[in-house]
């Protein structure tokens, strides 16, 4: 488990400098200062869609699944372009990794997805979007990807395995990612 934990973190660093060299991008200073257009949300969904899409490919086989730092793109993707910027984001993410298949293909494409939602719903209940706020979201996120696992993947005797195994890395480094990547983003306000 802490070899585990150590790759994602390894991983969530390049993701968080990614997201500091595409942060210097003016689409983003709008979405922050909530005065992104329709285009500026649709460039926010495709590139927090990328970011997210990224998560899998830079994710760690485990049991026949895939541990990964997926849900952080969709999460930051609903805290700072709302619900449909989220959802569309994780979306994205979520069908293509359902298309890779497998036991937890499903689960993970629709936890995504929910992930996304779920960071775009906190942002429309919370005044102001800071690193805690973005760390409880991203813990509460992962936390609802394990249940979601724990409902959808069949059989449910290997999904219970992988989530003993994945649970604890996941959700404190993806936690703890959202949290960063949101206070990289609120540094440049």
């Amino acid at each position: 488990m802490l070899t585990l934990f150590m790759e994602l973190a390894l991983r969530m660093c390049v993701i968080a400098t990614s997201a500091f060299i595409f942060s210097r991008i003016p689409v983003f200073r709008r979405a922050l200062s909530k005065m992104a257009s329709g285009r500026d949300k649709i460039l926010l969904t495709l590139v927090f869609g990328l970011f997210t899409l990224l998560g899998t490919y830079w994710g760690i086989e485990v049991q026949g699944a895939i541990a990964n730092s997926r849900a952080v793109g969709a999460v930051v993707a609903g805290l700072i372009g709302g619900p449909w910027v989220g959802l569309g984001a994780g979306a994205i993410a979520g069908l293509h990794r359902w298309s890779l298949g497998g036991f937890t293909g499903f689960a993970c494409g629709l936890s995504t997805t929910v992930e996304g939602l779920v960071g775009g719903l906190v942002s429309r209940r919370v005044q102001k979007v800071d690193w805690e706020v973005g760390l409880a979201t991203g813990l509460v996120a992962e936390l609802l990807q394990m249940a979601i696992l724990l409902l959808f993947a069949t059989p449910f005797e290997a999904s219970l395995e992988l989530v003993k195994v994945i649970a604890v890395p996941m959700t404190l480094v993806n936690g703890a990612g959202v949290g960063i990547f949101i206070s990289m983003l609120d540094s440049l306000k």
